[in-house]
C-alpha cells in the first residue's frame, strides 16, 4: 500500500519511535510489579488476617504471600481474584494446607478439572461449610 500511493505514508512512519524494551528492563519492570502486588496483598491480608499476620511479623509474612502466590500458580491460578482467594485458604487452612494428608478434599478441589476459578470457590465453599461443621477449625 505504501507504494501505490506514492509513499505518502512513508513520512509519517518515519516519525514513529520505535520502543525498544530489553530483557534486563523488562525483568526489572516485572520484579517492580510483583512486589507492588505482593504489598498490596499484605495490606488486604492484614485487615482480615491482623493477629496471624502480626505473629508473622513483615518478613515472615512476606515469605507467607510470596510462597502462597508460587503455590497458587503452580495450580493454575493467575487472576488476582484466584490468587487472593488462595492465600485467604492458606490463612485459614494452613501454609500448605494443599498437600495436607489431613485435608484430602482441599486437594482434590485444586487438582480436579476445570477453571482454577470455579475450584478455588468451591474449595473455599467447603472450607466454610467445614468451619460451621466443626465450630471453627476444618478437619
Amino acid at each position: 500500500m505504501l507504494a501505490r500511493g506514492g509513499g505518502h505514508f512513508l513520512p509519517w512512519l518515519r516519525r514513529l519511535a520505535v520502543l525498544v524494551i530489553r530483557q534486563v528492563q523488562h525483568e526489572a519492570f516485572t520484579a517492580a510489579a510483583e512486589g507492588t502486588f505482593v504489598r498490596r496483598i499484605e495490606d488486604r491480608l492484614r485487615r482480615f488476617w491482623p493477629h496471624t499476620c502480626e505473629t508473622l511479623g513483615p518478613a515472615g509474612l512476606t515469605a507467607r504471600v510470596t510462597l502462597g502466590l508460587e503455590r497458587a500458580r503452580a495450580h493454575g491460578a493467575s487472576r488476582t481474584a484466584d490468587l487472593e482467594r488462595y492465600l485467604n485458604l492458606m490463612f485459614l487452612l494452613g501454609e500448605h494446607f494443599d498437600t495436607d494428608p489431613a485435608l484430602p478434599w482441599a486437594r482434590a478441589y485444586l487438582t480436579a478439572p476445570g477453571p482454577i476459578s470455579t475450584r478455588l470457590t468451591q474449595l473455599s465453599e467447603h472450607a466454610q461449610a467445614e468451619m460451621h461443621e466443626t465450630g471453627g477449625a476444618p478437619s
